[in-house]
C-alpha cells in the first residue's frame, strides 16, 4: 500500500521511499510484530484505497474502503472523508446550483451505492441469516469500557483526567464512586472524581463538531466532477487525499471514546507515506509538511513505548528501535536532524529533552529510585500528558498546513 501511494505521488523515488519509511516505522514495528498484530495489514489496505483514489479509480478505492471498514470497525473514522470527498469530487455536487438548487450526478452516487451495499451485504448477510447480527453489533463498539483505555491515549481525555486527578489531591468534593478509578489500569467505566464524567454521547458530539472545519476544507479544496461525469477531484497537488484521511483519524483519536494509543498509526502512516512521496517527487521545497510529519511520527512513536513491558531486554529493543529507526526516517524524509522537530510553541530541543528526561524517569530507574514502588501509574500518565500536548499541537499544525495547500 506504501509503495502504491508513493508511486501515484512521487514516481518510482516516491515509491521507494514511502514504502521503506513506513516498513521500518519504528511505531509500527513496535506495535505490529511485538504487541499486537495486523494493523500492518489493515494500514496497507487502506494505503492501497488512498492510492487508487490518487489514480482517479474511485470505485476500487470504495469497494476497498468497504472492506476495510467490515475488517476493522475503527476505519469508520475516517468513512466522512470519503463520503465529503467522492460526493463534491466524482458526485459533482454543487449548493445554490440549477433549479433545484442542488447540482448532482445521481448515475455517480447510485453507483457508489451500489459498490458499498454490495461488499456490506457479502459481509453481513450471513449474519443476518443466522441471526447473530444483534450480537455482533453489540460487540464492536467499546462503550462499557470507559473513557480512557487502561494506559491512557495521548488526546485531550489524558489531559482531563489528569485535571481530574490534581483537583481530587488537591482536596476538592469527590463525586466518583469508590474503587473505580481513571488511573486504576483497568479499561472499565469510572466516574470522575471532580470533573463531569463525560458520556460517550459527549465525545461523539466533540468529535462531530471537530470534523466541520475539515468537512468545509474538503469542500473547498476539491474540484466538483463535471456534468460530463469527468472526475475532476484531482487535487492540484498530489497527496490531499491522504492529508484528509489523516486529519479524519486525528479527530477520532483526540475526542474518541476509549481510543486506544496504537491507534496514532492511523493518523502517521498515511501522513509518512505522502510525505515521502510528495518530498521524493520535488514537492514541499520548504520542508514544512516533512518536518510536521516527522515531528508527530517521533512523539507518537514515544507514547506507545509503555506497550512493552519493562524488563531490560524489551527496554534496550524498544529504545534501540526508536532512536535508529527515527534516525533513518528523518534522513528518508530529508529533515535537518532531531532539531527539526519542533512544534509550536515547543522547539524541538525542548520536546527532545522531555523525551530523554522521561525515558530516563520511566525506564531506567528514575521512578523506582524517587517512589519506591508507590504510585505505579504515575509514569505513564506523565508519558501520556507530555505526548497528548505535542501531539495535540501537530495535529492542529498539520491543519494549518491542509488549509494552505494550493
Amino acid at each position: 500500500g506504501a509503495h502504491r501511494l508513493g508511486l501515484e505521488l512521487g514516481g518510482a523515488p516516491g515509491a521507494a521511499h514511502a514504502a521503506s519509511i513506513v516498513l521500518v516505522g519504528p511505531a509500527l514495528v513496535l506495535v505490529d510484530h511485538v504487541h499486537f498484530q495486523y494493523n500492518g495489514m489493515l494500514l496497507g489496505v487502506l494505503l492501497l484505497s488512498i492510492a487508487e483514489l490518487e489514480a482517479d479509480r474511485v470505485y476500487s478505492a470504495a469497494a476497498l474502503f468497504c472492506v476495510l471498514l467490515n475488517m476493522k470497525q475503527i476505519f469508520l473514522y475516517v468513512a466522512p472523508v470519503y463520503f465529503f470527498y467522492l460526493l463534491r469530487g466524482h458526485c459533482g455536487c454543487e449548493i445554490g446550483v440549477g433549479p433545484l438548487g442542488v447540482r448532482l450526478r445521481v448515475p455517480a452516487l447510485l453507483r457508489l451505492a451500489a459498490i458499498v451495499l454490495g461488499v456490506f451485504s457479502m459481509a453481513w448477510g450471513p449474519l443476518l441469516c443466522t441471526n447473530q447480527f444483534t450480537q455482533t453489533i453489540s460487540r464492536l463498539f467499546p462503550f462499557g469500557r470507559g473513557l480512557t483505555h487502561a494506559y491512557w491515549a495521548p488526546n485531550v481525555w489524558a489531559l482531563y483526567n489528569t485535571a481530574d486527578r490534581a483537583l481530587a489531591k488537591l482536596g476538592f468534593r469527590s463525586g466518583g464512586q469508590a474503587g473505580q478509578s481513571s488511573t486504576g489500569g483497568f479499561a472499565e467505566v469510572y466516574e470522575s472524581s471532580v470533573l463531569w464524567t463525560v458520556p460517550p454521547k459527549a465525545t461523539f458530539a466533540l468529535a462531530l463538531l471537530a470534523y466541520v472545519p475539515l468537512a468545509v476544507l474538503i469542500w473547498r479544496q476539491t474540484s466538483p466532477a463535471a456534468p460530463s461525469g469527468e472526475f475532476n477531484a484531482k487535487p492540484r497537488h498530489r497527496g490531499h487525499f491522504a492529508f484528509y484521511t489523516s486529519l479524519g483519524s486525528s479527530i477520532a483519536f483526540a475526542f474518541g471514546w476509549h481510543v486506544h494509543e496504537k491507534a496514532i498509526l492511523m493518523v502517521t502512516v498515511p501522513l509518512l507515506a505522502a510525505a515521502a512521496g510528495i518530498g521524493a517527487a520535488g514537492g514541499d521545497k520548504r520542508g514544512e509538511l516533512r518536518e510536521a510529519v516527522a515531528a508527530l511520527s517521533v512523539v507518537g512513536t514515544f507514547s506507545v513505548l509503555p506497550l512493552l513491558p519493562q524488563r531490560p531486554l524489551e527496554t534496550s529493543l524498544k529504545w534501540s528501535l526508536f532512536v535508529g529507526g527515527h534516525i533513518l526516517e528523518l534522513r528518508a524524509l530529508g529533515c535537518r536532524g532531531f532539531g527539526s522537530l519542533r512544534v509550536w510553541p515547543l522547539p524541538g530541543s525542548l520536546i527532545l529533552l522531555g523525551i530523554v528526561v522521561l525515558g530516563i524517569y520511566c525506564d531506567f530507574g528514575g521512578h523506582q529510585l524517587l517512589f519506591k514502588g508507590d504510585m505505579e501509574f504515575l509514569p505513564l500518565m506523565l508519558i501520556s500528558d507530555f505526548s497528548a500536548v505535542v501531539v495535540l499541537s501537530s495535529f492542529a499544525r498539520l491543519f494549518c498546513i491542509a488549509s494552505r495547500l494550493p
